[in-house]
Parts: C-alpha cells; structure tokens; sequence
C-alpha cells in the first residue's frame, strides 16, 4: 500500500477545515506532569511556585488513559503531550 504524501499545510488546513464544520476539536495538548529535571529561566512553571509538591496533584496512570480516552472519542484528531518534561514519568509509554 503506498501512502500519499501530503504536505503538512494542506492536511492542516483540511482537518481544520473539516473539524470546523463539525464543531470538533482538531487539537488537545495535555500537560502530563509539572516535574522537571530542568530549571528554565523561561519557565512558566518554576519549582519555587509549587514548593516541591509537583507530583502531588498529577493523574494516575488509570486516570490519564481515561483522559485520553475521552479526547479521543470526542473526534480530536492529534495530542501533544507538553509538562514540565512528561518523559520524567515513568509510565509515559503506556
């Protein structure tokens, strides 16, 4: 089976495109966890503010597969995962 190549901007463009008229969602970004190895002087979420309790709060597994499952479901077409660093999770490939 060959696959068609399809320029980034065209397919962008259609799925929007086509969302649109449905009233769906093209795009989730989900913030997995605010832990991070990293201290960015640019960061929007510096350890300070939270006083160590990052992981406190932070879905399990369980409860993120449910997350997911419901974006999913509700026709959203592509999920950026984003944090902090959301590779600091161990269950990240799951």
């Amino acid at each position: 089976m060959q696959i068609k190549e399809i320029p980034y901007e065209e397919e962008s463009l259609y799925l929007h495109d086509k969302l649109w008229k449905k009233e769906k969602p093209a795009h989730c970004q989900i913030e997995l966890t605010f832990r991070c190895s990293h201290r960015c002087v640019y960061c929007y979420i510096p350890p300070l503010l939270l006083g160590g309790k990052e992981q406190e709060n932070e879905l399990n597994t369980e409860e993120w597969k449910n997350v997911i499952d419901k974006v999913v479901s509700s026709g959203v077409q592509w999920i950026s995962f984003t944090g902090g660093d959301p590779f600091v999770r161990k269950d990240f490939l799951e």
